[in-house]
């Protein structure tokens, strides 16, 4: 099988109209479950098999599981116009155009496939993760025949379609996430790392002395190896001694703001309007801490520095030499 030196097209009726030994090139006629199924052995790297369901205007829905051109940006563009088509070689199939190829790296945003290589599709964000905008992409390198870039590596990877309980697979170019890390998941099917044997990978990838929670006979406070027992509800406080709730009714009677007397709050005050602490009333109030160098209530519910030089008198609060 060779590509032809002009570009060539035919129905994507299942037959090889052409005798040319491609069978509906780019045509979500071809079912698939991987990459690879589409592709004719590297010859066409410029397609791909999909997972999502294909939707061309004037065209009926085909389901999952299909092969079609590479790209799928610009969004709602004539994609459709490479089904069937062949392109000489070294040059891909973007709208129904044969054009060299860009040379967008992994990952690198793009906005239409002409930004993207011969084996790479422009692919929106949204397609991935579900969210975001669909204008502009990535450039998403399939690997299954073509290798990726001295900074990302081939993963593998399998995604099941729930409605058809088919399974898909595709070997894309990840780009490893270690910054920071000694050990964990690299997000692309590797580690960043082991531990020592007497360590632990925690949550943020760093390996840690291993640490047994001691919660026996707790329901809340520390684990003592960084989380917690447990936590308690809003009618009772956690006595960080015994590490069990304890019914604390909270103290609001008369408050519209502050502390609660139980870890919470009683309420806050409109925006520019402090709490006095003192009283649980929102107030405008000027702090007054004139004559109290040994520190103290300032009048609204906060503290009053100390700016004695000597020493204070526990008893007077007084300054003395």
């Amino acid at each position: 099988m060779l590509l032809p030196c002009e570009p060539t097209t035919e129905p994507c009726d299942n037959i090889d109209n052409d005798d040319d030994g491609f069978t509906d090139p780019h045509c979500p006629t071809r079912t698939c479950t991987s990459d690879s199924d589409c592709t004719y052995n590297g010859l066409l790297p410029d397609a791909d098999c999909n997972f999502h369901p294909t939707i061309h205007e004037g065209h009926e829905p085909y389901p999952p599981g299909v092969c079609n051109q590479i790209d799928a940006l610009p969004i709602k563009a004539d994609h459709d116009l490479c089904w069937g088509k062949l392109c000489p070689p070294a040059l891909k199939c973007v709208l129904g155009e044969c054009i060299p190829p860009g040379t967008g790296l992994p990952n690198t945003d793009c906005t239409s496939g002409a930004d993207c290589p011969l084996n790479a599709g422009c692919i929106p964000a949204e397609f991935e993760t579900g969210e975001g905008d669909v204008t502009t992409g990535r450039c998403v390198w399939f690997c299954h025949e073509f290798s990726c870039t001295p900074d990302t590596v081939c993963f593998y990877r399998e995604n099941l379609n729930e409605d058809t309980g088919v399974m898909h697979s595709s070997e894309q170019c990840c780009t490893p996430i270690c910054a920071g890390k000694d050990c964990g998941t690299d997000g692309c099917g590797g580690t960043c790392g082991d531990c020592a044997a007497e360590e632990s990978c925690n949550d943020n990838g760093v390996c840690a002395p291993e640490c047994t929670p001691h919660c026996r006979g707790k329901t809340c406070g520390s684990d003592q190896c960084g989380g917690t027992c447990g936590s308690c509800d809003d009618a009772s406080a956690c006595n960080l001694e015994t590490g069990n709730c304890e019914s604390c009714p909270p103290q609001c009677e008369g408050m519209v703001c502050g502390p609660d007397a139980c870890g919470g709050s009683c309420g806050t005050c409109e925006p520019g309007i402090p709490c006095n602490n003192d009283t649980g009333q929102c107030s405008r109030c000027t702090p007054d801490c004139s004559n109290k160098p040994c520190g103290g209530s300032n009048g609204c519910g906060g503290p009053c520095p100390i700016t004695c030089k000597g020493t204070c008198d526990p008893i007077t609060g007084e300054c003395g030499d």
